[in-house]
């Protein structure tokens, strides 16, 4: 039968905080990793890995009694170095947790198109050199899809019933991060450095249309975060940039 090693990057230095549903996977062996950032953290997991096949499972995730069968069959393709199961958050409350958008859908990512490492299976051999190049306290996740992709093999979500349990304190943390780290990762154009201003503030009316009230309220509270990250990090520069050319003046 075939095992595969876990890696849990966890922010619990102890050590026990650990996914709920382990037990449905074929473990080979479970690998803690606590070391910070989180960029480092996952490399430094890699390097303990065992087996021809990992899974990253985060320590907020629950894992069903179907997850392993669904998702494995896709990393077995020769063309595929890694394969990420959809997932659905839970945890804010009863009222809000069925409208928080999921998409179960098929999806093959393209270059610079974020895989989300929550619940993600990976070739071995194509992330064992792997040195994160940003996305050290962010986008780590990026940075790996990408390098998979880079060395010709295709990434890849699929539908899975995993379920992410968030408190809204949580999800805003981790909207704050991807903002202030965005232009870090993505390296944008001024174009598309606006256009993420915009796409992110009109997607809640957009989501009344689609979804309803609760969905655009829940999204838009999201991505005004998020939004306050970007402009927190553009702020930075900026007086960055005008104490470097008043020093240059004087």
């Amino acid at each position: 039968m075939v095992k595969i090693d876990i890696i849990v990057c966890t922010r619990d230095l102890s050590g026990k905080t650990i996914p709920k549903g382990l037990e449905h996977i074929p473990i080979n062996k479970l690998i803690i990793e606590t070391s910070t950032p989180i960029g480092e953290a996952r490399r430094q997991a890699i390097a303990k890995v065992s087996t021809p096949v990992f899974a990253f499972i985060d320590d907020d995730v629950q894992i069903s009694s179907t997850w392993f069968r669904t998702v494995y069959p896709y990393i077995r393709r020769r063309d595929v170095g890694a394969v990420a199961g959809s997932i659905r958050n839970v945890g804010i409350n009863r009222f809000v947790d069925p409208y928080i958008f999921i998409n179960r859908d098929y999806k093959e990512h393209a270059y610079n198109d974020r895989v989300y490492t929550h619940n993600t299976l990976f070739k071995t051999e194509l992330v064992k050199d792997w040195v994160p190049t940003y996305g050290l306290n962010c986008y780590e996740d990026l940075d790996l899809g990408n390098w998979v992709i880079n060395k010709g093999y295709k990434v890849l979500t699929v539908p899975s019933d995993t379920l992410h349990i968030k408190k809204l304190r949580s999800i805003a943390r981790s909207a704050y991060w991807a903002g202030t780290t965005f232009v870090e990762a993505y390296q944008p154009t001024a174009r598309r450095h606006a256009y993420e201003y915009i796409r992110c503030l009109l997607r809640p009316f957009k989501m009344i249309l689609t979804r309803g009230l609760i969905s655009a309220v829940f999204y838009g509270y999201q991505n005004l975060v998020y939004v306050v990250g970007i402009a927190r990090t553009d702020i930075y520069h900026l007086i960055k940039l005008r104490g470097k050319n008043n020093v240059n003046n004087n």
